[in-house]
């Protein structure tokens, strides 16, 4: 009976040394393609630093890319694209970007309504005081727009 559980459990090594050995040879280089390196966070593969730049920052592939194209296209001053863009990046100087770079800004709660803390989220679409300053352009220009929390939806 002994004899016949240590039979059993060679062949179910032999079965498991047999599976092993068929996954490295189906996985092994094939030798009429050429390896080539790819940057898996460019869409196309090719480096560039702005890929590894929205890498670093969690930016999924190709993310920004419709919203740029979409205000290099507006017909607006370059000053109002640029600070489009600055928005959208999270480049504003707010009271929280500063104290997170070791600028000693004091309190980092909104200077419109000081009650959160001022991220350009909060300061152009979540405080209370902003919200009407939207809402009071939405009915001057006669447009009803809903504004979001995240500023590259806004756009």
């Amino acid at each position: 009976m002994e004899n016949c559980l240590e039979e059993r459990e060679i062949s179910l090594e032999k079965v498991q040394e047999q599976q092993l050995m068929q996954t490295i040879i189906s996985n092994t280089p094939r030798k009429d393609i050429v390896d080539k390196l790819l940057w898996k966070e460019d869409k196309n593969g090719i480096f560039i630093v702005k890929s590894a730049y929205n890498a670093i920052r969690g930016v999924p592939i190709g993310e920004n890319n419709g919203v740029f194209t979409y205000l290099r296209n507006l017909k607006t001053s370059l000053n109002l694209l640029h600070f489009g863009c600055k928005v959208i990046i999270e480049k504003i100087p707010t009271k929280v970007a500063l104290w997170r770079r070791g600028v000693v800004v004091g309190d980092i709660r909104c200077v419109m309504c000081k009650e959160k803390e001022e991220t350009i989220s909060h300061l152009f679409f979540n405080c209370a005081i902003t919200k009407r300053v939207w809402n009071q352009f939405d009915n001057w220009e006669g447009v009803c727009f809903v504004h979001h929390n995240h500023p590259l939806i806004n756009f």
